[in-house]
């Protein structure tokens, strides 16, 4: 019996270590078995010819998914395929992150509340790893940096604890410009890993302050995720929350941020839940190879594909070169011997033995010049004499002339869009844009036929060639159109690689060329 007892205490002390190595191997993890069905690109950052990017490629849940052995993860640069060297887990433990605290400091929101928020970024502050490095901005009347970029966990928490929220007046948007700026900043201490955490109720109401056109145009190019928690003001209408909550929802998605309605909950929720998804991100290594650092800007295409589906973001950068040395270190032409040797006498020495052939010279160049121009008047008098002749004037032939001119070439642009998603993946739909283009359900040869999709209107949007560029604007559709996860309001440039989204039909834009 004794046996017997020793033999199931044996056996069940081996089944719980299998299943302590199974936890250890992953088995449990979220990610085991998932099936990716978001990409979604957050951040590049250029250290050319090196590319990384950092995207997030999550399941159902939301939780980072394993591509696994028949996934495959490809990219582009400017439509030119790039070799992905490496992908791997993003870590913050091995490679720091940079932060940009961006904290609106108006008297609308509550001092309890604020206390609160402030209370939240001193906890995130004093998790802060070795790697890691922060800067504080405030906005209100005015935008101040309030601590410079520092691992110092006590000059953070000194600045923070300073700000009081009484200003009368919000910059909101040129707070973010300024926080953008600083965020692109690239300094060997500084991190990749680059983000904008911006606290705020979304008003805007400076006077004379930056617009938030100026805000999209800055996102256009080499974005920062801007993560936005957003609260609510003191008093506002429901009118002007939602207002300010798709401000603020817009400019975190056009960044590959997110935004968070914190409402009444504790903001210590929303901060964790910034940093767990900032560890559910994959980096990717990209070698630009034989391409060339020129200044221009260029859509990096990052794509999934596992044989059944395929999933598609990008992000545009422009691709400039590494920063060399600066005019201080460069090396400096060396001087002359005898300049170098003996200082400045020699060059007076110098300027006496040639002063009187200096002056000759130029004396002779000015009569050279002198004689040209009374020779070019000549010829000009000449010339109008010749042209007034009326026998002469018939050989000019003016009538062949102005018909080489009058009628000119209307260019066009030449676009492919390629269906991508769950909705006919594959499929292609090619067009010339000369002027503008009704994309819809419609038939006929006014519109451009989108055609099993029943959320697509009948004319459901128009895409616009103008000063050499492609512009979408919706058509007051039902289910409206979106450019990379954003609602369509106005004009809204597209770029090649763009995603375009009509209802629920997902489309890759690929610019051909113009003709």
């Amino acid at each position: 019996m004794g046996n017997k007892k020793r033999f199931l205490t044996f056996r069940t002390s081996f089944a719980c270590f299998l299943f302590f190595l199974f936890l250890l191997s992953g088995g449990c993890s979220p990610a085991a078995g998932a099936v990716p069905v978001t990409l979604r690109v957050r951040q590049a950052f250029l250290e050319f010819p090196s590319l990384t990017v950092y995207a997030d490629l999550w399941d159902e849940a939301g939780k980072m998914a394993d591509p696994g052995p028949a996934g495959k993860i490809t990219a582009t640069v400017g439509n030119q395929p790039v070799q992905v060297s490496a992908w791997s887990p993003f870590s913050s433990q091995e490679e720091g992150i940079t932060s940009v605290f961006l904290v609106d400091i108006s008297g609308s929101i509550k001092p309890k509340r604020f206390d609160e928020l402030k209370k939240t970024i001193a906890a995130m502050i004093e998790k802060m790893k070795p790697l890691d490095r922060a800067v504080i901005i405030s906005f209100g009347e005015k935008v101040t940096v309030e601590q410079g970029f520092t691992s110092e966990k006590k000059s953070l928490l000194y600045s923070l604890q300073n700000l009081q929220a009484k200003d009368k007046r919000t910059q909101l948007n040129q707070g973010l410009l300024r926080g953008l700026e600083l965020a692109r900043t690239k300094k060997e201490d500084l991190p990749r890993r680059r983000i904008i955490i911006l606290c705020s109720d979304g008003i805007d109401d400076m006077p004379g302050g930056a617009t938030t056109d100026e805000v999209r145009e800055a996102l256009t190019l080499d974005p920062v995720p801007v993560y936005s928690i957003f609260f609510d003001a003191d008093s506002m209408s429901k009118a002007s929350r939602d207002a300010a909550f798709k401000a603020i929802g817009e400019f975190s998605r056009r960044s590959g941020g997110q935004v968070f309605d914190a409402k009444s909950s504790a903001f210590s929720d929303v901060f964790s839940s910034i940093s767990a998804s900032l560890n559910e991100s994959l980096v990717l290594k990209i070698d630009l190879g034989e391409m060339k650092p020129d200044g221009t800007a260029k859509r990096v295409e990052i794509a999934y594909t596992d044989g059944e589906k395929s999933l598609y973001d990008g992000i545009t950068v422009r691709l400039t070169p590494q920063q060399g040395q600066d005019a201080e270190s460069a090396p400096k032409e060396p001087l002359s011997a005898d300049v170098a040797v003996t200082g400045s006498e020699p060059a007076e020495n110098w300027l006496q033995q040639w002063k009187y052939p200096l002056a000759a010279g130029a004396a002779l160049f000015l009569g050279g010049l002198l004689f040209l121009i009374i020779q070019k008047k000549k010829k000009q008098a000449l010339v109008k004499d010749h042209e007034v002749k009326p026998q002469e004037k018939a050989t000019v032939q003016m009538p062949r002339v102005s018909q080489t001119v009058s009628v000119p070439a209307v260019p066009s642009m030449k676009i492919e869009l390629i269906v991508t998603g769950t909705t006919a993946p594959g499929d292609k739909f090619t067009a010339n844009v000369s002027d503008r283009l009704v994309l819809g359900r419609n038939t006929g040869q006014p519109v451009l036929t989108i055609p099993g999709d029943g959320t697509i209107s009948g004319r459901h949007c128009e895409l616009i060639f103008s000063r050499g560029k492609l512009f979408v604007a919706d058509l007051q559709s039902t289910n409206g159109t979106m450019v990379n996860g954003v609602p369509v309001r106005g004009e809204f440039p597209l770029n090649d690689g763009d995603r375009l989204m009509l209802g629920k039909t997902e489309m890759r834009v690929k610019i051909v060329g113009i003709e």
